[in-house]
C-alpha cells in the first residue's frame, strides 16, 4: 500500500471533498480487529467492501484535524433479509439504497477507523441518492448509537406489544396496516424513570392521514400491558408530527419495536 506520506494533505482533502455519510467502496477489502491479547491477535478478515459512517461534515474537514474515517463492513444477505432491514426492523444492519440491488448492506456491529489516504484512494459509490435516503441512513446510526436503556421492568412490560408487532406487522389484515403506518412510538416517564410509582404516556406518532387508522387499534395495543409496579398507568395516545410539540419530543424516548421504521415504510 502507498504510504500516507506520499500523498500531500491537499490531495487527500481535494479527493475527500465528494464523500459523504453512507458513500462505500466495493470489491475486496479487509475489516481489521483484535481478536486476542498480545502479539499476533491482530485479526483481519475478507469483506464484500465499506460503507463510510462517519458524519459527512467531518469527511470533508481538513485532514491534519480528521485524519480518519469510521467505516462499517458489507455484508451480503438474501432478498427477504434486505427488505426487514430496509424497513427498519435489524438494528445491526443498515441499508444502504446506492448498492441494495446487489444484496449489499452495512454491518453495524462492525465499526474500524481508516486514514483518510486510504478513502481518498478508493472508487467511490454513492451509498444514499436523494436528500431523504440520506436522512434515513443517519437516522439508522442514531438509532444503534443512542437507542435508550430502558429499565428491566419496563422491558418486560412492553414484550407481549413487541411480540405482538413482530406477528402482525406483515398481516393484510386492518391491525397490520395499523402497525406499518406507525412512524415512531415514543413513550414519557411521568415523573420520571426513577421514581416509583410511575405513569407511562405512548405517543403513537403517525402521518395526519393514518390517524383513523391507528387510533382504531390504540386500544387493543394498550391491554397487553399488564401493569405491575413501579407502573400504575399507561396511557396510549395517537398524534400527527404537526401536533406533537417540542415540549413532547425532548421529554420522551423512542421505543424500538424492531418492526418500527423511521420512514413509516
Amino acid at each position: 500500500m502507498t504510504d500516507v506520506a506520499s500523498t500531500s494533505a491537499a490531495e487527500i482533502d481535494a479527493a475527500l471533498k465528494v464523500w459523504k455519510q453512507g458513500d462505500c467502496v466495493l470489491g475486496e477489502q479487509w475489516f481489521a480487529f483484535r481478536r486476542s491479547e498480545g502479539e499476533g491477535g491482530l485479526h483481519e478478515e475478507q469483506v464484500e467492501g465499506f460503507v463510510v459512517v462517519t458524519q459527512s461534515c467531518d469527511i470533508v474537514r481538513p485532514m491534519v484535524r480528521r485524519p480518519v474515517v469510521e467505516v462499517s463492513p458489507l455484508v451480503k444477505v438474501d432478498g427477504a433479509k434486505i427488505d426487514q432491514i430496509r424497513r427498519g426492523r435489524m438494528l445491526q444492519y443498515g441499508f444502504v439504497p446506492g448498492i441494495a440491488a446487489r444484496h449489499l448492506v452495512a454491518d453495524l456491529d462492525r465499526t474500524m477507523t481508516v486514514h483518510k489516504e486510504v478513502v481518498s484512494r478508493w472508487t467511490r459509490v454513492e451509498g444514499c441518492l436523494t436528500d431523504p435516503e440520506v436522512r434515513q441512513f443517519a437516522d439508522v446510526l442514531a438509532r444503534k448509537r443512542q437507542r435508550f436503556a430502558f429499565p428491566d421492568e419496563f422491558s418486560a412490560l412492553v414484550k407481549p406489544l413487541q411480540d405482538r408487532f413482530r406477528s402482525k406487522h406483515d398481516k393484510q389484515t386492518a391491525e397490520g396496516e395499523a402497525m406499518r403506518a406507525l412512524r415512531e412510538i415514543r413513550v414519557q416517564a411521568r415523573p420520571s424513570w426513577n421514581t416509583n410509582p410511575i405513569d407511562l404516556d405512548f405517543f403513537l406518532i403517525c402521518d395526519e392521514t393514518a390517524m383513523d387508522v391507528i387510533a382504531t387499534q390504540q386500544r387493543a395495543w394498550q391491554q397487553l400491558l399488564a401493569l405491575r409496579p413501579p407502573y400504575r398507568a399507561a396511557d396510549f395516545m395517537t398524534v400527527s408530527l404537526d401536533e406533537l410539540t417540542a415540549a413532547q419530543y425532548v421529554a420522551t424516548d423512542p421505543l424500538d419495536l424492531e418492526y418500527l421504521s423511521s420512514s413509516g415504510a
